[in-house]
């Protein structure tokens, strides 16, 4: 499967999850605007975690990471979505935790939404 196919899949999974409340709030773009910060933070922290298992990893770089999944755990929190992070880089490193249960990885509902990356 393309990244492309699957980057959409997950913007149109993500819209999905919030078009609820995005009507609330006066905006239809919410969703999208979330998955794109989501997808731009996960890419760094999938990069931390290759980094680190091919080199020792500087402080920055470990901070710039954390910055990362912060920001994903703060746009998230408003929707209901709990992302969970996974230093093992030869999966999905973020994976998010559906309102509605909606999953696409090997693990089931429990194990989350992965994000895609490059």
């Amino acid at each position: 499967m393309s990244y492309q196919k699957d980057r959409d899949e997950f913007v149109a999974a993500i819209v999905a999850e919030v078009v609820d409340y995005a009507y609330q709030f006066g905006g239809d773009r919410e969703g999208v605007n979330l998955a794109r910060l989501i997808l731009r933070n996960a890419v760094t922290i999938q990069r931390h975690a290759i980094n680190n298992c091919n080199r020792l990893t500087s402080l920055a770089e470990t901070h710039r990471a954390a910055q990362c999944e912060e920001h994903i755990r703060i746009a998230c929190k408003p929707w209901g979505i709990k992302p969970t992070f996974n230093g093992d880089p030869r999966g999905a490193v973020v994976k998010l935790l559906l309102p509605s249960g909606r999953y696409n990885s090997f693990g089931g509902k429990e194990d989350g939404y992965c994000v895609p990356v490059r």
